[in-house]
């Protein structure tokens, strides 16, 4: 039960890992993109 219980909070937070990080990823992509855009 202890294991269970201390995977789905390790993939929990893997996928919480995984949302920051395509948040992240999203905001550089824009970032990037406007800054081509713009002369």
């Amino acid at each position: 039960m202890l294991g269970q219980r201390s995977c789905i909070e390790v993939s929990g937070a893997k996928g919480l890992f995984i949302i920051l990080g395509a948040m992240f990823g999203f905001m550089a992509f824009m970032a990037v993109v406007a800054t081509a855009v713009t002369p």
